[in-house]
């Protein structure tokens, strides 16, 4: 009877122990799986704005190239055609008139080259956002997990700040001048 009682008891103890470790190994589980699931759906916004900001550093090589063509071949414009439009010009005639050949290119230039210029400055404020945005990701989901603990480190509080900071809306935009 003494060997019955003592296995018996031993058997609860193990019972005890086993079900303590299974429910320890199912709150493991349930949290990395809270904690996959959380980094699989940020996973595509990470992809989303990687390809934005390649999209855009792409845009802004373009502007940027159309602009130093465009500004090359107004300023190349200028000094051949225009210094010799006001050459050929008669001492005589009106000033205004001798100069409005040269004036119209260059304010359709110029004009030109604002417009590159506000797209080249807008793609490059646009990749940069995107590129920000790939950063809080990236951190968001680093401060998902602390590896040391298995603990989620970013508490309810702190998420409500940073999804919102995350997840906002692109508001970059360049004024009209």
């Amino acid at each position: 009877k003494e060997i019955d009682t003592d296995h018996a008891t031993r058997v609860r103890e193990h019972q005890s122990e086993w079900g303590t470790l299974l429910e320890k190994c199912e709150n493991e589980w349930a949290e990395l799986k809270k904690v996959y699931d959380e980094q699989l759906s940020l996973q595509a916004p990470t992809d989303y704005w990687k390809t934005r900001a390649r999209q855009y550093g792409w845009q802004s090589l373009f502007y940027a190239i159309a602009f130093g063509v465009v500004l090359v071949a107004a300023l190349w414009l200028f000094v051949w055609l225009g210094i010799n439009e006001l050459k050929l010009t008669k001492p005589s005639a009106s000033i205004l008139i001798a100069i409005l050949p040269v004036i119209v290119p260059a304010f359709a230039g110029v004009w030109v080259l604002r417009i590159l210029g506000r797209q080249l400055s807008e793609s490059l404020a646009i990749m940069k956002d995107a590129q920000e945005r790939v950063t809080l990701v990236k951190t968001f989901l680093a401060l998902m997990r602390d590896e040391t603990t298995g603990k989620a480190v970013v508490r309810a509080e702190a998420r409500a700040l940073l999804l919102p900071a995350l997840f906002r809306q692109s508001r970059v935009t360049s004024v009209d001048d």
